[in-house]
């Protein structure tokens, strides 16, 4: 079966008006501007908790962190992106900055 790859970029270290693909015409970033063109980027998207740890929990589970974790690992109950891909069939991975 033919299924499209994903691939799920977090990046908080800077800002979207710091990357060419949204615009920045001095600040080079060609490898994320050739993969943006590429993908589907969304342009539109806000997050929804702050600081990484909440946004990125927000992400993989769909919902509102910020009103039930900070910095502490995933809940176990909750359903996760990877657990529902795996689920159809993808392998997934994650590469991060955090022991989380």
């Amino acid at each position: 079966m033919d299924r499209p790859n994903v691939v799920v970029i977090v990046a908080d270290t800077f800002r979207r008006d710091h990357i060419g693909a949204y615009g920045n015409p001095y600040i080079k970033t060609p490898y994320l501007d050739a993969f943006a063109r590429q993908s589907a980027v969304f342009d539109h998207h806000v997050a929804s908790s702050f600081p990484t740890m909440p946004a990125r929990a927000d992400i993989l589970t769909g919902t509102f962190s910020y009103t039930h974790m900070g910095w502490e690992p995933l809940p176990r109950h909750l359903t996760t992106l990877p657990e529902v891909m795996s689920a159809a069939g993808y392998t997934t991975m994650g590469v991060v900055d955090t022991p989380f």
